[in-house]
């Protein structure tokens, strides 16, 4: 995944509005948006995130990073070349485990759970 692909921001996806839309629904596009989205807003001393891949062209400052790895994924039951979000809490529970193309409604319990607005797609 690269920046370029992730619509919004100044090194975004470069289309119309359609476009733009059609990108969204890629799960690794919108998955990867979320995290562009959020770096700035994230609490680093409330929430620990980890993003397994990563994104060519962003420079992110509170997502960690791990690579995309077999261990990683059969951890949580994510097949090879599929997108997945997985929350987990301070203690190690599943908070939400959903593969693919993310409901946008969902990314409500994501949302609350990191104490960042996700619908809003300014950059602080």
């Amino acid at each position: 995944m690269a920046r370029k692909d992730i619509p919004g921001g100044k090194q975004g996806f470069d289309g119309s509005t359609d476009d733009s839309v059609k990108q969204f629904a890629k799960p690794d596009v919108r998955l990867a948006g979320i995290v562009v989205d959020s770096d700035a807003k994230l609490d680093s001393g409330k929430v620990s995130a980890q993003l397994v891949g990563q994104i060519d062209g962003a420079e992110l400052k509170r997502w960690k990073t791990a690579p995309d790895s077999t261990e990683a994924r059969a951890a949580f039951q994510i097949p090879a070349g599929e997108a997945a979000l997985v929350v987990l809490d301070p203690q190690g529970n599943v908070v939400m485990r959903e593969l693919g193309r993310v409901p946008m409604y969902k990314f409500g319990v994501l949302s609350e759970f990191i104490g960042v607005e996700l619908s809003d797609r300014d950059e602080p």
